[in-house]
């Protein structure tokens, strides 16, 4: 259930101020990643933000968050190239003594599903930006994320849809999550917590013909009875790092790490 505007506004009155703390957000000019972005800087986090080639909308929405007062620093990095991945690590681990959110919003899908075979190259940087990148970036940035950190890793409904047509992004999230909750047992002895957050279906500003039946067959697919609103999920997962109450999310526990579907349930 997603909560009426009445109750966003009181509830937003009462959020955790985040000023003093430090947020590194993958995948920021996409369009879960500039609303998590937003609602950090909302709250007063200091950021740090990837992006890849989107440069003009990395820019814009830098320029936006630092009207609201936010300190932000844009880092870009291109996830298909491994030298580019280990550069934005170099990088961030120079600028940062500890990140106390670590957010993993970057992932990429073909939107529309075309019937066209996907070829190997599409298939490489596919597995790398969903899946490598963020194991990489966990892992390089290790001895930032400290007693009371916390890293929270976007997955995909289609992990639970099981669409043979997104079977190569599918497979590529189902193993940043395989890898997210076992890295959860040696993350929780350093006192960090792990979260593995799946969104369902979103609201996509740009709808089409094609994307609304694939849309709707995926509503029906995951129990859900309209779209969710970005900025709306957004609230919900800077919420998640803080550990504040949050309705119309199932929660389950895989081990060490916290696993949260947002607008939708499977069957035990």
């Amino acid at each position: 259930m997603i909560a009426s505007t009445a109750q966003e506004a009181t509830g937003r009155e009462f959020k955790r101020s985040l000023k003093g703390k430090t947020a590194f957000i993958t995948g920021v000019t996409g369009i879960l990643g500039s609303e998590v972005a937003k609602e950090f800087a909302r709250r007063g986090a200091r950021l740090i933000l990837h992006y890849n080639r989107h440069i003009r909308k990395a820019i814009e929405l830098e320029l936006a968050l630092k009207m609201i007062g936010a300190e932000v620093t844009l880092v870009q990095a291109d996830f298909a190239q491994p030298v580019d991945m280990r550069d934005l690590i170099r990088s961030v681990n120079a600028q940062v003594d500890r990140i106390d959110f670590l957010v993993h919003t970057v992932g990429v899908c073909r939107k529309n599903l075309p019937a066209v075979p996907m070829t190997q190259d599409e298939r490489f940087t596919m597995n790398q930006i969903n899946q490598v990148a963020p194991v990489e970036i966990t892992l390089g940035l290790e001895d930032k994320n400290v007693r009371g950190a916390v890293i929270l890793y976007i997955g995909s409904a289609v992990e639970d849809i099981r669409w043979e047509c997104a079977a190569v992004c599918g497979e590529a999230k189902k193993g940043l999550h395989h890898f997210a909750a076992r890295y959860a047992d040696a993350a929780t002895r350093r006192g960090v917590k792990s979260i593995y957050y799946l969104p369902g279906v979103l609201r996509m500003p740009d709808d089409n013909d094609v994307y609304g039946a694939r849309q709707r067959e995926a509503l029906m697919s995951l129990g859900q009875t309209e779209p969710l609103h970005p900025a709306h999920v957004a609230r919900n997962i800077v919420s998640s790092v803080v550990n504040e109450p949050i309705s119309g999310v199932e929660d389950v526990y895989e081990g060490n790490m916290l696993v949260r579907r947002d607008g939708y349930r499977i069957d035990a």
